[in-house]
């Protein structure tokens, strides 16, 4: 079975997910910010937001490619296997590239959680030692 999408291009359309993830999860998380700062109230945290963005980009990056690249004659000819992995190749490309930006965000947000315990520790030391 010959793949939907040619292998360079999949790896070209791989590295513009991530960009453009990237970029929808920090619009997202400044958008976020800005309201909070507007209404004096955070309804969501702003890593969340941006994630929840990033989701509904991906989800939005599968339905334009199973749009563009999913052909019903090439879909209806294959045995019901390869329709799901045919199905899946296409669909499944935004997947990975959200999965990373994702687990980058995650990281990083236990990054500071550890910096910030860390600095209520030494904050909660210094004012028991008065």
């Amino acid at each position: 079975m010959a793949s939907p999408i040619p292998t360079n291009l999949a790896g070209v359309l791989g590295i513009g997910l991530i960009l453009a993830f990237t970029i929808v999860y920090f619009v997202a998380k400044l958008v976020s910010v800005g309201v909070a700062k507007i209404t004096r109230h955070k309804l969501i945290s702003h890593r969340l937001f941006g994630v929840l963005a990033v989701v509904a980009a991906s989800v939005y990056a599968g339905w334009r490619l199973y749009g563009l690249l999913f052909r019903q004659e090439v879909y209806n000819a294959l045995a019901p296997y390869q329709q799901g992995q045919y199905f899946g190749e296409i669909v499944g490309v935004p997947v990975l590239p959200a999965l990373l930006v994702i687990c980058i965000v995650a990281i990083r947000g236990r990054s500071a959680a550890r910096r910030a315990r860390a600095q209520q520790k030494i904050a909660v030391q210094g004012l028991s030692r008065r």
